[in-house]
């Protein structure tokens, strides 16, 4: 009985990880403490146009690169499928559990204002799956601010970064190889949230 335990564990989590995020495509806004900042309607995404946390800043003082943030996450938050809301940054590092969207969102914010990335070189993707999931990376231009490699992504609490990596589709591409579902979908947005690209596989 309790390995069957055990088993039935491995596979729901391994069926969580692998499957993609929630199906939300509307989400409930979130004031940040008073300060009147609400999430966009982008999958719950939080919108960091002009968002600052000196809290988080402190923290990942000493984070000067993608990967470096990446790891902080992985050995520091939780990840929860179907998380309703869109933490901030802040929020994030104070309850330290969240959805695929918290940590893409913290992971781009970290990059920017504590590894002195150019905003410019950040982005979000959002994507979809042929299971009618979805899911969100967070990317990185990394050239000329670290020159070892021209694109890195992360995923929840994995990040990668391969010299074949010459452009965001690379990135997915990439990432569809590390999932059970396929990627139908992509979509390049801004730091700022702002559309760019959406490429069909």
């Amino acid at each position: 009985m309790k390995k069957l335990t055990v088993l039935m564990i491995i596979v729901l989590f391994v069926g969580l990880l692998f499957a993609g995020c929630n199906n939300l495509t509307t989400p409930e806004p979130i004031d940040e403490i008073g300060t009147g900042i609400v999430t966009k309607g982008l999958y719950g995404v939080f919108d960091l146009t002009g968002y600052n946390s000196d809290i988080v800043n402190s923290v990942m003082a000493s984070y000067d690169h993608p990967s470096e943030i990446v790891s902080y996450m992985a050995s520091h938050f939780t990840k929860v499928t179907n998380h309703s809301s869109a933490w901030s940054p802040e929020q994030f590092l104070r309850y330290k559990w969240g959805d695929c969207n918290d940590f893409s969102t913290y992971a781009i914010y970290c990059a920017y204002k504590t590894a002195g990335m150019p905003k410019d070189n950040i982005y979000q993707v959002y994507l979809k799956y042929d299971n009618g999931k979805y899911h969100m990376l967070a990317l990185f231009a990394l050239y000329p601010t670290f020159p070892e490699f021209n694109y890195g992504y992360s995923s929840n609490k994995y990040y990668y970064h391969e010299s074949g990596f010459y452009n965001w589709v690379e990135c997915v591409k990439h990432h569809d190889t590390k999932t059970t579902a396929n990627v139908e979908w992509a979509k390049l947005y801004s730091y700022d949230l702002d559309f760019m690209q959406k490429w069909y596989f």
